[in-house]
C-alpha cells in the first residue's frame, strides 16, 4: 500500500520534535573547518540543540514513517529531491544532521553548500533527521512511500544513571494508540525508564513541548503523533515498541 507523506511546508514547521534548547553551533565558517558536531552541555537538563541560527535557515526535524527508498536511499539523494522540487533551490538544504544516541552528538552529518560531511549517510525508514532549511523558500515537497509491516520498525534504545540519555525515536505508525507524552512514558516502561519528552518547535527554534515525569514538570497530555519524532531521555537501555 502506498501513502503520501508531506514532509515540509514552510514559514510553519516540519515533522517537529523537542524541549527547551539553549546552545549554539559555530558560524558557518567554522563549521567548514571543524567537526560540526553539536555536543550536549548539561545532560542532567536538556540535549543541546544544533543552533547555527540565522534570519534565513531554521532547523526542522524529519521522521521517516514510510519506506521511501524507491526515491531516497542516501543524504545526498535527500537534498536533490528537495531541490528538484518546483519551487526549490540548490542551496535550500543546508544540512543533514543524525542524532547518535551512544556519542550524545549530531555524529553524522551532510553540509552539501560546504562540501563537508558525508552524502552517502543513510536515510533510513524509522529514522529521524535534522535539517537546516531555508525558511524563506516557503516550499513544499510530497513524498510516497510503502507502509511498513506492523513490528518492521525496533529501537534498541540507550540509557543511563542518574543521567539519562537522549534518544531520538520516530513513533512508529502501528503506535496511533499512543497520543499523549504520559501515554508514551507508560509505554516505554514509565518514569523507571524515562525521565524526559522533548518536542522540537522549529518556528521558535527551541524544544518548546515537554514532559519530565520525574519531577512532575511539563504538560503530561503533550501531544504525541505517530510519524513524528521526539527526544526521550531514558535511564535505562530498553527495546521499543
Amino acid at each position: 500500500m502506498k501513502r503520501i507523506l508531506s514532509f515540509l511546508s514552510f514559514t510553519a514547521l516540519f515533522l517537529v520534535m523537542g524541549f527547551m534548547a539553549f546552545s549554539s553551533m559555530p558560524g558557518r565558517s567554522d563549521a567548514a573547518e571543524t567537526n560540526p558536531d553539536i555536543l550536549v552541555e548539561n545532560p542532567d537538563i536538556q540535549p543541546a540543540a544544533p543552533m547555527l541560527q540565522t534570519s534565513i535557515y531554521k532547523y526542522n526535524t524529519v521522521a521517516i514513517p514510510l519506506d521511501i527508498s524507491d526515491s531516497i536511499t542516501t543524504a545526498a539523494d535527500l537534498v536533490d529531491y528537495f531541490n528538484s522540487a518546483p519551487e526549490g533551490d540548490p542551496k535550500t538544504i543546508d544540512q543533514v544532521l543524525h542524532w547518535d544516541a551512544a556519542a550524545q552528538n549530531f555524529t553524522d552529518y551532510y553540509l552539501p553548500n560546504l562540501g563537508a560531511g558525508d552524502p552517502n549517510m543513510p536515510i533510513e525508514l524509522g529514522e529521524a533527521y535534522w535539517i537546516y532549511v531555508d525558511n524563506t523558500a516557503n516550499t513544499s515537497l510530497t513524498l510516497v512511500g510503502s507502509v511498513p509491516s506492523e513490528g518492521t520498525i525496533q529501537y534498541d534504545l540507550l540509557g543511563s544513571s542518574p543521567a539519562c540519555r537522549y534518544n531520538d525515536v520516530m513513533i512508529p505508525l502501528e503506535e496511533s494508540s499512543i497520543l499523549t507524552a504520559s501515554d508514551l512514558v507508560t509505554a516505554m516502561g514509565g518514569p523507571s525508564y524515562v525521565d524526559q519528552i522533548l518536542e522540537w518547535g522549529a518556528d521558535a527554534q527551541n524544544f518548546t513541548n515537554y514532559y519530565l515525569p520525574n519531577l512532575g514538570a511539563g504538560d503530561p497530555d503533550m501531544p504525541i503523533q505517530a510519524g513524528h519524532s521526539y527526544f526521550v531521555c531514558l535511564l535505562q537501555d530498553t527495546q521499543w515498541p
